[in-house]
């Protein structure tokens, strides 16, 4: 008869069973698989305060949970643990944009020279760029590629810029409180309330590639800066992220009034560049479709980002250009004076395009 003070075994839980027979590891394994369907959903969805994560580019939390995940494989979790970095890695190699655009770079690995000139008939060559403060040797910087047009942000000052149209002497110029426009033709600027002179500049082109003479409606744009604090656990960030990211609605809400409204002439041929300071994909830029079409998303090859220079995470200087384009290609180009890439777009006019009456 067993002793009275010895212990009666019980039967293992099922916690416990599971724990025993894949290990400790299976917690990690399913948590980075849960957490990749949210994060995959909220990149996919991009609901409104979600900001100071989908400011940040998909794979810059893909990565370390790729290697996390890997961590979590051991003998007894190798089921959970392969799953997990499969999902990770298909969702990576699917929601960014980068691996879909770097694909298609293999297809047209023998590009013309970026300095050259497009030269079929209509052919435009539009350059935005951020010239990182205000820098004049940055915005000259861009002349070497041979554009039609440039739109400018943080541009240099008016001073500066008009420096620059004594050395290119074709070239107009109009210059708002931070972006400006210069084009080889002839440009009429197009008034905008004092307040909003900050992020937009406005005017109507005729481009002296174009034959017969046309009208485009160009706008140089550079919206608000996003919050890109690290500190997710405090309320202040996910508030300021808010704050700004309302701040960038209310700037593309503005620009859309004016892609919407009659403008000089209906249907105009239109070219909106800029700095947006939201990246490739976010909900922002639904403001923009039907009307306009992202250009380096529809043709662009190479590396697509352009922010920071040195190591660009993130595309947020783009290119939208109106139905009447057609886009050969768009490049991203390392640059010596900003903290932004360049980026290069070649369109094509479509002889459906209004004619100028000048």
């Amino acid at each position: 008869m067993p002793d009275s003070n010895t212990p009666i075994s019980q039967p293992p839980t099922h916690a416990h069973t599971a724990h025993t027979k894949h290990g400790p590891r299976i917690y990690l394994s399913i948590g980075s698989a849960f957490v990749c369907v949210v994060l995959t959903l909220v990149y996919v969805i991009r609901p409104l305060g979600a900001d100071p994560i989908t400011i940040w580019p998909f794979w810059f939390w893909a990565l370390p949970a790729i290697a996390l995940s890997a961590f979590g494989i051991s003998r007894r979790n190798l089921t959970w643990g392969i799953v997990a970095i499969v999902m990770w890695t298909a969702v990576v190699a699917i929601v960014p944009e980068e691996p879909a655009i770097l694909l298609r770079s293999l297809a047209h690995r023998n590009l013309p020279d970026i300095h050259r000139h497009p030269t079929g008939p209509n052919s435009l060559r539009v350059i935005t760029f951020n010239c990182g403060g205000g820098i004049a040797m940055a915005a000259a910087e861009a002349f070497q590629y041979n554009p039609d047009i440039l739109l400018l942000q943080e541009a240099p000052p008016e001073t500066e810029l008009r420096k620059l149209m004594e050395i290119w002497p074709r070239w107009q110029m109009t210059a708002a409180l931070d972006p400006a426009i210069l084009v080889r033709g002839q440009l009429t600027p197009v008034g905008a309330p004092h307040e909003k002179q900050c992020f937009v500049c406005l005017a109507t082109v005729t481009p002296e590639c174009i034959s017969p003479p046309t009208q485009i409606l160009l706008l140089s744009t550079r919206f608000f800066l996003p919050e890109l604090r690290m500190d997710f656990w405090r309320p202040e960030t996910w508030r300021a992220a808010a704050g700004t990211q309302t701040i960038r609605e209310e700037q593309m809400a503005d620009i859309a009034a004016v892609l919407a409204d009659q403008r000089p002439i209906p249907g105009m041929a239109t070219i909106l560049g800029g700095d947006f300071n939201a990246p490739a994909g976010d909900a922002l830029f639904d403001h923009l479709r039907p009307t306009l079409r992202d250009a380096f998303a529809e043709a662009g090859t190479g590396w697509p980002n352009t922010i920071i220079n040195s190591a660009p995470m993130a595309r947020i200087d783009q290119v939208w250009v109106s139905a009447h384009f057609t886009v050969d290609g768009a490049r991203v180009v390392k640059t010596i004076n900003s903290d932004h890439r360049m980026v290069i777009v070649d369109l094509t006019l479509n002889p459906s395009a209004p004619q100028s009456t000048q």
